[in-house]
């Protein structure tokens, strides 16, 4: 709502982010949630709706608005209070936790090795698990579905390789991630044109074990400019 009230121009939504003082998130998924993954799962009983498919764990579309409050000037200066749960709902015998914890936060995307006609850019993100202790992949290009990669002015370009903590490979890298404890990875891609100055959308391929979710994760930044190293 507060994204409109800026994007869209209208001066009575202007109005209200004007005069909002504070944000108070409780159990919300900025990251999404597997409770709604298991919704859609179960569409042939239950239907699904937009927003419901939009809170999937860690959907694009929950990453770009945690992006956009993020990097806009406005909303960014918005005092921010958040709750989470550490107790899990129960149906039945089956506990839950809504909200998942997993932290991705890009540090920065940096160009270096430049030559006449290309050049490496590397990203460097902070990945942490607030949840338990979990069994994580991180992809450069294991394969069609399992691979990082970034978008520019309509032009594809594959990582080439990939750093987690001590682990590194052109394929991808396995880590193990302590509760609460970031773990620094990077994400290169070599042979880039020289006309690529930014971009407009990084995709990250990942795979979290743990014994709330084991499956593959897909997050995607948009609209990172690049620094030189």
């Amino acid at each position: 709502m507060l994204r409109h009230a800026i994007d869209f121009g209208i001066p009575e939504w202007k109005a209200i982010l004007d005069q909002t003082k504070g944000i108070v998130f409780f159990s919300t998924p900025h990251s999404g949630s597997n409770i709604a993954n298991l919704v859609k799962y179960m569409g042939w009983v239950l239907r699904t709706t937009v927003s419901i498919d939009e809170l999937e764990a860690h959907h694009p579309r929950l990453r770009e608005l945690t992006n956009v409050h993020r990097n806009q000037k406005k909303l960014g200066k918005i005092p921010i209070q958040v709750y989470c749960e550490k107790q899990k709902t129960y149906w039945g015998n089956v506990g839950v936790l809504v909200v998942d914890e997993t932290s991705y936060e890009l540090k920065g995307c940096q160009k270096s090795n430049v030559s006449p006609n290309s050049q490496t850019i590397s990203c460097t993100l902070l990945i942490t698990s607030k949840q338990e202790n979990v069994e994580f992949y991180l992809y450069s290009n294991d394969s069609s579905a399992r691979r990082s990669r970034i978008f520019e002015a309509g032009k594809e370009y594959i990582a080439t390789r990939v750093e987690l903590g001590t682990y590194s490979g052109t394929r991808r890298a396995k880590n193990n991630l302590i509760t609460d404890v970031p773990i620094e990875a990077t994400i290169t891609f070599d042979n880039v044109p020289l006309e690529v100055n930014k971009i407009e959308v990084f995709q990250i391929s990942s795979w979290l074990g743990s014994s709330y979710y084991k499956n593959d994760i897909k997050v995607e930044f948009r609209d990172i400019s690049l620094s030189e190293k």
